[in-house]
């Protein structure tokens, strides 16, 4: 009936908007974020072509070697030389550059519950990523000296232990180790980041190269080392699941296939012993494509149910 095609009609536009509202929306899709210790700065590039989008996207900082983002697309950096971690808005301002006062902080990561994890000394602490108060100073602890940290889809936390050559798995609402030596002899580990199939990349300053494993048995992959690349240290992956590597010893970027195919080497060059962590936003559909889809299908169902009543 009439009447039945303009609540249709209606619904679609309602759904529509709240698709709109709902959908995450990344103005800086494709952008690959570098931490830069020799200039002090993140510098934004084009993660396709590796051009200079913005080669001061934050500045002021001190030997940062750490960063990440949460989902609200705030940046949190770790500055060695200053002790402290500053946190920073989706379009690099600052928001605190002393948000968090550590000495020598290391790896970072933030999860959706709104939780910041740090390396600090031997152990990996909690702060609230809102205010930067402590909530655990040793949420993990007893460890030689944890570095980079990775959270998964599951509510696991990775942690690379750098001296202690092992990279250990845990629960990231407790602490409770799952596996603390779910890798082992793997030395220095500097960067952990997931690739789209789940498996975890881990990058090393002693083992020059990449090294894939299966992120629930520690096993490593078989013929996933990726070697030739000098010291690395950042790991990022994109929506194709390319992943970007940086090679601070050398300055170079580079972004291989997760089989380690070269894509581009080196995709992006800065000075020598520059660059550390990256952070790469990946592109998500258009929301107004994923919106009139969702709406399409939920008003095709709403006329099939009106005209079997009828």
């Amino acid at each position: 009936t009439r009447a039945c095609r303009r609540r249709a009609v209606h619904g679609f536009a309602i759904i529509v908007a709240l698709c709109q509202f709902a959908l995450p929306r990344a103005s800086d899709a494709g952008t690959l974020y570098v931490a830069d210790r020799v200039n002090n700065v993140v510098a934004a590039y084009n993660g396709t072509t590796g051009a200079v989008i913005n080669s001061s996207f934050i500045t002021g900082l001190n030997n940062p070697w750490f960063m990440t983002r949460d989902s609200d697309g705030n940046f949190y950096v770790t500055n060695r030389n200053s002790n402290a971690v500053g946190k920073y808005g989706p379009d690099g301002t600052v928001i605190n550059a002393t948000f968090i006062a550590a000495s020598d902080p290391m790896g970072v990561a933030v999860d959706n519950a709104g939780r910041l994890f740090l390396s600090v000394g031997s152990n990996v602490r909690t702060y609230d990523a809102s205010t930067g108060a402590l909530i655990n100073s040793s949420f993990i602890s007893g460890l030689s000296s944890p570095r980079p940290l990775a959270l998964d889809g599951a509510g696991n936390l990775f942690v690379g232990d750098y001296f202690g050559s092992t990279v250990g798995k845990y629960d990231a609402a407790t602490g409770a180790a799952v596996n603390a030596s779910l890798i082992t002899g793997f030395s220095t580990p500097l960067g952990l980041a997931f690739d789209a199939t789940g498996k975890l990349f881990v990058s090393s300053v002693g083992n020059p190269g990449v090294q894939s494993f299966d992120a629930s048995t520690g096993t490593a992959i078989s013929g996933s080392r990726l070697g030739g690349f000098g010291n690395t240290f950042g790991l990022a992956f994109d929506e194709s699941n390319n992943f970007f590597v940086s090679r601070y010893s050398d300055g170079f970027m580079a972004k291989l296939t997760a089989t380690g195919s070269t894509v581009t080497n080196p995709l992006i060059t800065l000075s020598a012993d520059g660059p550390t962590s990256l952070v790469y936003v990946a592109a998500v559909p258009e929301p107004s494509t994923w919106a009139m889809a969702v709406a399409a299908i939920a008003c095709g169902g709403f006329f099939w149910r009106q005209r079997k009543q009828t």
